[in-house]
């Protein structure tokens, strides 16, 4: 890096000089990179995702970094930096960058940044790393046809199971629902303290398309024993599963294939065709409940977050 080196900021009314250089992977014409970026802004549109922070590291007439940070509902913000097999940015640039899009993210009062990179970008992993951000999982990206649960094999849901939808009458009961089946969880642990609950609600339903019948929770004798959040992709007839859970005491039970069994039911009766998902890939247990119905690996990312100042601790974003 030299002294002409300085960093700047993309106006918002012209995303697309950085994102062409934070979303760009490996090999890609730039007929692809192109694409890609219309594709990430319609998804961006759709729901409502604010861009409020781009910057470009210049060295002289030669753009030598980037980075995107796009904030969502839950107090939570995504960094977007260059694949180092793209464009290897100097370890003194990247920091620059982060630290731009982090002051920017404590201003807006952001409470946990989180950034998605790919596991040959190791480099990239490191320098996260060595700016204070912690590796919380491998994730393992999946997806199924909705067709396939007829063939997974299930237990019946429990003879007094009931089933209720979300809305403001049931917030209180799914907030602690899923507050209690972190306890003990295999997906992510390392996330554990670092959001409130109402933020991590937030931010699942920003994650798709918020369809309330798709989130539901398996009720026992009037007690919650297991949700599952299912949204919609926006750009296609897909659904999403954000997030499933069972009660710490009712584990054991086969209630994981009872809640799954009944996301595929519901994206069928809204003709969704495909459904994917995100897993820790330390979660055994998940990956073969997931290989059962169907699923196939798509992708893999390594999961890095910093919490911020301020932030609570109840639990992160999931």
């Amino acid at each position: 890096m030299t002294r002409n080196t300085f960093i700047r900021s993309v106006s918002v009314a012209e995303p697309r000089e950085a994102l062409r250089h934070t979303l760009a992977t490996h090999g890609q014409s730039d007929a692809e990179i192109e694409q890609q970026v219309s594709a990430f802004l319609d998804h961006v549109r759709a729901l409502k995702t604010d861009i409020p922070g781009q910057w470009l590291a210049v060295d002289g007439n030669r753009v030598i970094g980037a980075c995107t940070c796009a904030i969502a509902p839950g107090r939570t913000a995504v960094l977007i930096l260059p694949s180092p097999r793209v464009m290897a940015v100097p370890d003194e640039v990247t920091a620059r960058l982060v630290a731009a899009a982090t002051l920017h993210a404590q201003r807006r009062e952001i409470r946990l940044l989180q950034s998605l990179v790919a596991p040959g970008d190791r480099r990239l992993v490191e320098t996260l790393r060595r700016l204070g951000w912690t590796q919380v999982a491998d994730l393992q990206y999946m997806e199924a046809s909705t067709d396939n649960a007829a063939d997974a094999r299930s237990p019946p849901a429990p003879a007094a199971g009931e089933w209720r939808t979300y809305d403001e009458s049931t917030h209180g009961d799914f907030a602690r629902l899923i507050e209690a089946t972190y306890t003990s969880s295999m997906d992510c642990p390392a996330l554990a303290g670092m959001r409130e609950i109402d933020d991590i609600i937030a931010g699942h339903r920003a994650a798709a398309l918020f369809r309330p019948g798709g989130w539901r929770m398996l009720c026992e004798r009037d007690q919650p024993v297991g949700c599952i959040l299912i949204g919609e992709n926006p750009l296609q007839p897909a659904a999403e599963l954000i997030y499933m859970g069972v009660h710490p005491l009712r584990r054991g039970r086969g209630l994981g294939s009872v809640l799954l069994r009944d996301g595929f039911d519901a994206a069928r009766r809204d003709g969704l065709t495909q459904i994917s998902l995100a897993v820790d890939m330390k979660n055994a247990p998940a990956l073969r409940l997931y290989e059962r119905f169907g699923f196939r690996p798509t992708m893999q990312r390594v999961a890095m977050v910093r919490q911020l100042d301020g932030a609570s601790t109840v639990d992160a974003a999931r």
